[in-house]
């Protein structure tokens, strides 16, 4: 069984690393090195939003499978409703600044970013934000040690995308198809992969929805549209758009706080909060 896991998630790291290679390769065959570095980039900026929100979700997989282990399937599959919603809430502090700011913070960063940096920023953004929405997917099906048709279906997509990227670029898409491309198919995969937590764990997808994409969705739109709004009314300046970014993290954070966690969580970062000032 140790052996069979072992392939299993050898394949679906090699199919990852295949396609992100495979990418770049294809980029530079048709567009050249210049394309290839704006992807790069994008690709960094990708890297380190997903870097911090693993930083948070490793610490929940011991939890899901010490409890489908124990026999709790309940209380496992209720850990993986409420990591997909925090992570998920957590990473909008990231994507909702680097959604409206794009241009403006790879120009703080780089002084002249290649050109198509930002569609390739934002499109990677977005897929990485439908990979978060079903953050405790993966652990909770590793739990179960039935990991062959998730690791097949996901090689499967994951390599698709470069003879579907080869034949869109021949027939003149924009340079940029490919991260639409990943974010396409990482929501495909996604879906996939709730149909099979149905199958082994009885996974309720009315109640993720309900519970942890809704509440999601809700705050992304609240913390958007005044920024949105704003950005359309107002001739932004360098100064004006740092104020702005540090008001939309701002925003941010009190929108989740108070729209998208349960009073529950709220109580806990209190006390928490609470407690640490009290030593001070």
């Amino acid at each position: 069984d140790i052996i069979k896991f072992t392939i299993w998630s050898l394949l679906g790291a090699s199919a990852y690393i295949g396609s992100t290679q495979g990418a770049a390769i294809v980029i530079n065959l048709f567009f050249g090195t210049i394309l290839n570095a704006a992807y790069g980039i994008a690709s960094q900026v990708n890297s380190y939003a997903n870097t911090f929100i693993k930083g948070i979700t490793q610490a929940t997989i011991p939890q899901i499978m010490k409890s489908y282990g124990s026999g709790n399937h309940e209380r496992s599959l209720d850990l993986v409703y409420n990591i997909c919603r925090i992570s998920s809430l957590i990473f909008l502090i990231f994507f909702i600044p680097m959604l409206l700011f794009t241009k403006e913070i790879l120009g703080f960063w780089l002084g002249n970013p290649p050109l198509f940096a930002v569609e390739f920023v934002v499109f990677l953004l977005i897929s990485s934000f439908i990979s978060v929405l079903g953050s405790g997917f993966d652990s909770s099906i590793q739990s179960t040690g039935q990991i062959r048709n998730n690791e097949v279906v996901y090689s499967f997509l994951y390599l698709l995308q470069l003879p579907c990227m080869y034949i869109a670029y021949k027939i003149g898409a924009p340079p940029f198809f490919n991260v639409i491309l990943l974010a396409i198919v990482t929501l495909l995969l996604r879906i996939y992969q709730m149909y099979l937590l149905r199958k082994l764990l009885s996974f309720d997808i009315v109640k993720y929805l309900k519970e942890s994409v809704l509440p999601v969705l809700f705050s992304f739109i609240i913390i958007l549209l005044p920024f949105l709004v704003l950005k359309s009314l107002l001739v932004i300046t360098i100064f004006g758009s740092i104020v702005l970014i540090f008001l939309s993290v701002l925003w941010a954070v009190i929108i989740i706080v108070y729209v998208g966690l349960k009073r529950q969580e709220r109580d806990k970062i209190y006390l928490f909060i609470k407690g640490k000032l009290s030593r001070n």
